[in-house]
């Protein structure tokens, strides 16, 4: 920090270390009369100087004209009174020179200020005195939380941090911090040498070309860590700078206030001026990795695996192919705190396993066998599935808790969950330039929830802790142990507890065995079998344990199902460091047991510690994954397995997609068609379609091969495969959706879609039918569009809002000259003419498409619902969307009003799904329309057919509502996921952490953990999510509703299903996930998305293709 002229200037701090001061001559004269006076001062011992640059480095300034910089040295005084006496010197001579800080400047008495700040009576997670706090949940609604006196940090309880004790520096990697903040400044790890170099960059940007700059400073780096003029941390969102190859620049300062708030959790100086962070001697090292809230992650280039005692690599990127995902950027800020010297790396974020990078694993291993600790945020979205980096191996993952003492509603936790901290309402430091939208008291700081704010917690401790001489190894044991229990566990748990610094200070080494790797241990099943053996992986991270017993059990929910045959395993002589293995026999009493099974391990070992003698045993919790293998060898009596005959070409490479059936195909029992995709040597895609055939309406016999289309790369991506009646004259077709980018109107490039129609051989058809392409400049074609009968062709059609199609814009009426085009709800079609529009009968607007009954399939017709008045007048009518025989044009026929009892508001863009029927198999049965009923709740009505499987009108038989509540008063209900009418029906929908099950017969409500990840961009996320119908193994069992989940956010090719459970009352109890249903990929197979829909007499199958054949699994349970 440059503290001024001394010929001019205040003089430093009194407190400040003198030892630690640079001399920093302005320009080339000042540095020779320097160097001029020095001799004399030094030989009085007034003075002790060293240069601050090597001779090379001196040799290479001078090069660059940088004389004065050149000459710039480390000094030290005896006294303050030397210094100024220095000072006046200077000032006789007119000897312009920066004086700076070598060091963070230390302004501490003896023992740190115990002083209270003026902000702590807010900081309940240093001091809790059990007062209840206020914690907003929308711009509307709050919510008011116990508290618990003493649930916090037990900050209170451990040994006054003193001076002189070594600086831990702490890196954190976040949005940056704010570098001008007066509770940071004092603990902020700025570089003095690359702060000068950075401002005589900046000047010289006034007045000369970049170029000549970059050349005279772009390499300038006085610590040598690689990075040049890095002042204060680093920034990473930014490219590479051509000049070093070096991806990033020194502007780590903070826009978004998630850093500084972190930062000053960790270390906000105890200066009488706002809070206090849970160590002041520490080092801030703010490494700015992101702008904002992050955008979705993709997967990254990997790079191979690399031994832990690799060199650290050069910043410099060039020849180097490292990805550019949202891990890469993290993982170059890892490789950046490494070579700064960082001790404990803060990550207060996270991502799913299917966006992990292999760059990001690498530097965290590199930095974890350097003896730097990295401690990760566990996350907000109220799940046990896992998140990177907290999964790593040996990273420290921080769930929060509540003033009480519980774990946060919205916190991940389980097995690799190591403990929790506070994380509700944290008072921190914020950006002096952001408005604060919560604590308005006082610019610069505000209130934030969330794990983000309990990692630093933990960051700070281990800080704690390592300033005062203890290892990385020690500290995090100690960090461990000391925990306490969490109150009010339940089913939701960490590996140890509540962070208790109290606790970590006290206790004295003693065994911990935890689980070597974290996440779960996965094994696979044959459903014939009755054994189930996971192995679990342990390891002793402190002292030897003499004599250890570990005693394992089941929750007593599975004792039922599940029955351990051993469960005292005895060992001797475990060492510190060592790993050892426990085969776990498990005999299956009853197979529907759920798909993860905890089993809870108790550690007994000799206690050494009075703090640890009045303690229970430990356990921790190892989540069990079974899923069943879905392959060639697979002997289940329930799988069918399906030949693949006629295969045209090779089936190396091949990737499989379903043609889905649109029911308007003369062949309309053929459950599912496939297509093969392989690329060829153009870069063009060949894709081969294979079918079976029918007899007495059953699909029979293998899947032949029916014929092959070359897609050109010119047609773009492939979105979808149909197979359709497309010139309706009873034979089938097929028709590929593909997007691509092409020249609009304007000349400039434009996302189309095409329509690509393909006759039942693959060969593409002649003409101006082969094709329609489509630019959406007047409307968007939404993922689930109908098929509309337009004379003697199907068109695609939809309901949404948008402009009016070019062909249909009246030409100029002098007596209508202010005509004007507006985006309004609209029915539209697409045929050979372009984009077209049904006219909406008089006074009435199209509000959406209902769900079309087989009937309306086959015959191209499209139900709607319309809406006419204004405001709570609201009158809503059902019709048909179809063509006449004879017309030119659809109309809308068969206006039947809709008689609601109360007001009810349907008006609204992509508002209605489908109602599934369990007793019919109907493919609609009705639709249901949701909107917010009040915050936090959804209110859902449902219009429910009759006569769903001959008639093609839509006659409402019974309408109903379902008023959806978030069963934690901290949640809202956000989506509507699924609804099924008839015997066993009900209603799923979404709330912000959860999936919950709402009975229709008795109202009762089931949840279970949603496991959605916050990186995952929504719509990816909600498309994982289907509707689904189970049936029971036995004639007499009941039908049930159920979610399918396709594929895995953590990158595992499974499908695994959600399905309330009932108890011999029928009364529902709780949503499970069988194992029986956790279907995943053998080796050479693949699954295939898209599920068979339920029919009424078989449930929802899952599809795998394995290279010679298709294997189908019904859902039953």
């Amino acid at each position: 920090m440059i503290l001024g002229l001394l010929a001019s200037m205040a003089l430093p701090d009194p407190a400040l270390a003198l030892e630690n001061v640079t001399l920093v001559p302005v320009r080339s004269e000042d540095a020779r009369a320097l160097a001029r006076l020095l001799p004399e001062l030094r030989d009085q011992a007034v003075i002790k100087t060293t240069p601050v640059f090597s001779e090379n480095e001196r040799k290479a300034l001078r090069e660059l004209n940088e004389d004065a910089l050149a000459a710039s040295l480390h000094a030290s005084f005896a006294t303050t009174e030397e210094l100024r006496a220095f000072s006046n010197s200077l000032a006789a001579r007119g000897i312009a020179v920066r004086v700076e800080s070598r060091e963070l400047p230390v302004r501490l008495s003896s023992v740190l200020s115990s002083k209270p700040e003026p902000l702590e009576h807010e900081q309940w997670g240093l001091k809790n005195r059990g007062t209840p706090l206020t914690v907003p949940i929308d711009d509307i609604t709050s919510t008011t939380l116990t508290s618990r006196a003493g649930e916090d940090v037990q900050i209170g309880q451990v040994p006054a941090e003193k001076t002189g004790a070594s600086k831990i520096v702490v890196a954190v990697l976040d949005t940056g911090v704010d570098g001008a903040h007066p509770d940071l400044i004092p603990n902020l790890l700025q570089k003095p040498d690359e702060c000068v170099a950075l401002e005589s960059y900046r000047e010289c940007l006034k007045g000369t070309d970049r170029k000549a700059c970059d050349e005279r400073f772009g390499n300038f780096d006085s610590d040598g860590n690689g990075y040049p003029m890095d002042c204060l941390g680093w920034n990473l969102t930014v490219g590479k700078n051509p000049l070093n190859g070096i991806q990033g620049n020194s502007q780590s300062n903070d826009t978004v206030g998630h850093g500084t708030h972190v930062a000053g959790v960790i270390g906000a100086a105890s200066n009488g001026i706002g809070i206090r962070g849970v160590s002041q001697n520490v080092a801030l090292l703010p490494v700015k990795i992101f702008n904002g809230n992050p955008r979705s992650p993709v997967r990254a280039q990997s790079l191979e695996s690399t031994t832990s005692g690799e060199p650290v690599p050069l910043p410099s990127e060039n020849g180097r192919k490292w990805g550019t995902g949202f891990a890469d950027v993290i993982a170059r800020g890892v490789l950046y705190a490494i070579r700064s010297g960082a001790h404990v790396m803060n990550i207060s974020l996270a991502w799913p396993a299917s966006a992990d990078s292999e760059l990001m694993r690498r530097m965290v291993r590199l930095a974890q066998s350097r003896g730097i600790l990295i401690v990760a945020a566990a996350g907000n979205d109220s799940t046990e599935a896992e998140v990177m980096p907290c999964a790593y191996d040996g990273v420290v993952c921080v769930a929060s808790h509540q003033p009480d003492g519980t774990l946060s509603h919205f916190s991940n936790h389980g097995a690799s969950v190591d403990l929790a901290a506070p994380g509700v309402r944290i008072l921190s430091t914020w950006p002096l330039a952001l408005r604060p939208q919560v604590f308005t008291d006082l610019v610069g700081y505000e209130f934030k929830n969330g794990t983000s704010m309990a990692a630093p917690f933990v960051t700070g401790a281990l800080a704690r802790l390592m300033a005062g001489g203890m290892s990385s190894d020690e500290a995090l044991a100690r960090v461990l142990i000391g925990t306490r229990p969490i109150t009010g566990k339940g089913s939701r748990s960490v590996r140890f507890g509540n962070l208790d610094l109290g606790g970590s200070f006290r206790t004295s080494p003693e065994p911990l065995i935890v689980p070597e790797r974290k996440g779960m241990t996965e094994i696979t099943w044959e459903r014939a079998q009755k054994q189930l053996t996971p192995v679990l992986n342990l390891k002793n991270l402190w002292q030897t344990a003499p004599a250890a017993q570990l005693t394992i059990r089941l929750p007593a929910e599975l004792q039922s199902a599940l029955r351990i045959d051993q469960s005292v395993f005895d060992f001797k002589n475990w060492s510190s460091g060592e790993s050892r293995t426990v085969a776990v026999p498990i005999t299956i009493l009853d197979d529907e047991f759920p798909s993860e099974i905890d089993l809870w391990v108790e550690v007994k070992t000799p206690r050494q510690s009075l703090f640890a003698a009045g303690r229970p045993p430990r356990s921790f919790k190892v989540r069990v994954s079974v899923s069943v293998n879905v392959g060639i060898d697979s002997a289940d009596p329930e799988f069918e397995s399906i030949p693949l005959v006629g295969i045209d070409h090779p089936r190396t490479a091949v990737k499989i997609r379903s043609v889905l059936p649109t029911g308007t195909s003369a062949s309309s029992k053929v459950l599912r068609d496939y297509a093969l995709i392989q690329p060829n040597a153009k870069g063009d895609r060949i894709i081969q379609l294979f079918s079976r055939r029918v007899s007495a309406d059953q699909e029979i016999g293998s899947y032949e091969f029916q014929g092959s289309h070359s897609l050109a790369r010119t047609d773009g991506e492939l979105l979808a495969l149909y197979r359709l009646d497309l010139e309706r004259d009873g034979n089938d077709e097929y028709a590929l959706l593909t997007t691509f980018t092409g020249a609009g109107a304007d000349g400039k490039p434009s996302s189309r879609f095409r329509f690509v129609f393909l006759d039942a051989r693959g060969t593409r058809l002649t003409g101006p039918t082969g094709e329609l392409t489509y630019e959406p400049t007047k409307a968007v074609l939404p993922e689930s569009f109908s098929w509309l009968a337009n004379g003697s062709r199907l068109s695609p059609a939809w309901v949404g809002g948008g402009f009016t199609p070019d062909s249909e814009i009246p030409a100029y009426d002098p007596w209508n000259p202010d005509w004007s085009d507006s985006p309004r709800s609209r029915f539209y079609y697409l045929d050979a003419s372009g984009l077209r529009t049904v006219k909406e009968p008089k006074d009435y607007t199209f509000v959406a498409t209902l769900g079309q009954t087989d009937s309306q399939k086959l015959a191209g017709v499209i139900p709607v619902i319309l809406a006419r008045g204004e405001s709570y007048r609201l009158e809503y009518a059902t019709a048909l969307v179809q063509m006449p025989e004879g017309a030119q044009q659809p109309v809308v026929a068969a206006i039947t009003p809709l008689r609601l009892q109360d007001y009810r508001m349907l008006l609204g863009f992509d508002t209605a799904q489908t109602a599934w029927s369990l007793d019919t198999g109907a493919s609609a049965a009705g639709t249901a329309f949701s909107l917010v009923s009040r915050p936090g709740t959804l209110r859902t009505t449902i219009l429910q057919y009759a006569n769903v499987r001959s008639a093609v009108e839509n006659v409402i038989e019974k309408i109903s509502d379902v008023i959806s509540t978030p069963v934690f008063e901290t949640d809202s209900v956000v989506r509507t996921a699924a609804v099924f009418v008839g015997t066993g029906g009900g209603i799923f929908t979404q709330t912000q952490f959860d999936l919950q099950f709402q009975d229709a017969a008795e109202g009762a409500t089931a949840v279970s953990s949603l496991r959605r990840f916050s990186f995952l961009p929504q719509l990816s996320f909600l498309r994982s999510f289907l509707p689904a119908a189970v049936h029971g193994r036995k004639p007499e069992d009941r039908r049930l509703p159920a979610i399918l989940i396709e594929g895995s956010p953590t990158g595992k090719d499974i499908s695994e299903v959600i399905v309330p459970k009932y108890g011999p009352d029928g009364r529902l109890e709780q949503l499970i996930q069988p194992a029986r249903l956790r279907l995943a990929a053998a080796a050479g197979c693949q699954r295939i998305p898209n599920p068979i829909a339920p029919s009424s007499g078989a449930p929802t199958q899952v599809s795998f293709f394995c290279g010679d054949r298709f294997i189908r699994v019904p859902l039953t349970h």
